[in-house]
């Protein structure tokens, strides 16, 4: 999986990731490449129900339809498997395997909600990562050894400056059950979700007063790894907790179920993107539209352009923010103006109104290896009131934001190893 450019970029700690890093095509090298099939249905939901197909392969439609593994899974399936109640397994059976699969369509902004279950082990991490032709990048990771932590992240042209990662504690073992982390991506807005909680909301002004902002088109990509191994500079190894216990082997990451909704760059319709020069902005994309050929449904194997189960509200329907909905997974969806939060416990929450906030950290993290940087936990996850407006959708939400540190320059050198992973 591309270690070498893991350790060629770890070690140069240049301020540019772009020189250390191989894009398969990017456009901001000059690159023609073809264009980005879209998830389309723009502001519906696509679901993904791993525990429903029949194999992680592609002799089963709607995994075929919906999946691309990378070479070190093509070439070896054991390390992709189904689990009937946990769902996609990535397992990582030697320390050099890296699992990875990633979505064959792209969005233009938009929201996606990804149920797991983490991957135990010090120096083992589990990520969720929208990533785009141009290295545009938003990720969630894991650290097996941290498990009441996440940390999130996101930057730009494969530049990781190191300023943007936090980390945010969690009233939960993300080792033990499944949780659902979302992100919500617009022009305006980057919100960071666990179980429909708003724990972090950033926005283009945090970020070069948008220069810096992720805005071009991205796969998701659900992989394991290890940043703990004797190969791997010390910098990453600090930072991912050590070195791995490697008589634990296998390690496996859980993946239960996607929820995927295209904003398709604020149009109606959209059936790929395209990119119409090299500057990497917005403003180069082109929106083809039209409808993208309907993906395969996970519980039927034929073809459907979203999934049928989640209830849809009405925005001139009022009545329906008294609406309440309860599921055993969180399922964050948004329909016209409002948002139907329902959390993984079973509890339920009116539409509109999001949850209680309760039981976040306000603050966690801590830097450590050669950089520096500490924060302790300040609040008492009582919870406050916040509201965010995207552009494609209205949420009103309770919630609480995390007051999360930056890494130091430990969490640096690990940035610069997950570009080296996510390479495909």
């Amino acid at each position: 999986m591309h270690y070498n450019n893991i350790a060629l970029a770890v070690a140069t700690l240049s301020s540019t990731v772009a020189a250390q890093t191989v894009s398969k095509c990017d456009p901001t090298r000059g690159d023609i490449c073809p264009p980005n099939p879209a998830f389309g249905k723009c502001n519906m939901p696509h679901s993904f129900d791993f525990t429903t197909v029949k194999s992680a392969w592609y002799e089963d439609e709607a995994f075929n339809s919906w999946w691309l593994p990378d070479d070190g899974v093509a070439f070896n399936k054991k390390l992709l498997s189904i689990d009937k109640e946990k769902g996609a397994q990535l397992t990582i059976m030697e320390k050099e395997q890296a699992p990875l699969i990633k979505t064959k369509r792209y969005i233009f902004y938009g929201r996606i909600d990804v149920t797991l279950q983490t991957a135990p082990g010090q120096g083992v991490v589990t990520s969720v990562v929208l990533e785009g032709d141009t290295r545009d990048e938003i990720d969630w990771e894991w650290i097996g050894g941290e498990t009441t932590n996440v940390q999130s992240n996101f930057f730009s042209k494969g530049v990781n400056e190191y300023t943007q990662g936090k980390t945010h504690g969690v009233n939960f073992v993300t080792t033990e059950g499944m949780h659902t982390y979302s992100i919500d991506w617009t022009p305006e807005k980057i919100d960071f979700l666990v179980d429909g909680s708003v724990i972090r909301t950033t926005d283009p002004s945090q970020a070069d007063n948008g220069r810096k902002w992720p805005q071009n088109p991205a796969q998701l990509k659900l992989g394991t790894w290890i940043g703990g191994k004797d190969t791997m500079p010390e910098g990453t190894v600090t930072w991912a907790g050590g070195l791995a216990d490697l008589s634990k082997l296998p390690f496996i990451g859980y993946y239960q179920k996607v929820t995927i909704t295209d904003y398709c760059g604020s149009n109606s319709s959209a059936k790929e993107y395209t990119y119409s020069d090299s500057s990497g902005t917005q403003d180069s994309i082109k929106v083809v539209e039209g409808e993208p050929a309907p993906l395969a449904d996970t519980k039927t194997n034929k073809g459907s352009g979203y999934t049928t189960d989640i209830p849809s509200f009405s925005d001139n329907n009022k009545d329906n923010k008294d609406k309440k909905i309860s599921t055993t997974l969180v399922s964050t969806t948004t329909y016209g103006g409002d948002k139907a939060i329902s959390t993984g416990t079973g509890a339920s929450f009116p539409a509109g109104t999001g949850s209680s906030g309760s039981g976040y950290d306000s603050g966690s993290g801590s830097g450590s290896g050669s950089g520096s940087g500490s924060a302790s936990s300040s609040g008492s996850g009582s919870g406050s009131k916040s509201t965010t407006t995207s552009s494609s959708a209205s949420t009103t939400a309770t919630s609480v934001t995390a007051g999360a540190a930056s890494m130091g320059i430990s969490y640096a050198v690990a940035g610069l190893a997950l570009l080296g992973f996510l390479v495909l």
